[in-house]
């Protein structure tokens, strides 16, 4: 399990520096998803569809 932690992250994954305010709700919406989160995302996705080759005599996961 990973957990990571990017400050100031509201629940639009988008960043609002300081407290939450309700009257900066609609500004936060137009600006793009926040690049930290996307770019830990992508490389934990990346690391999730590599296969798992320590135990070799184990067959491959699938998702059925």
């Amino acid at each position: 399990m990973e957990t990571h932690l990017v400050p100031d992250l509201t629940h639009t994954l988008r960043r609002q520096p300081g407290a939450a305010a309700l009257g900066a709700y609609r500004e936060e919406l137009r600006s793009p998803v926040d690049e930290e989160l996307l770019a830990t995302v992508v490389e934990w996705s990346a690391k999730a569809v590599q296969p798992d080759t320590s135990h070799p005599d184990e067959p491959p996961l699938t998702n059925t």
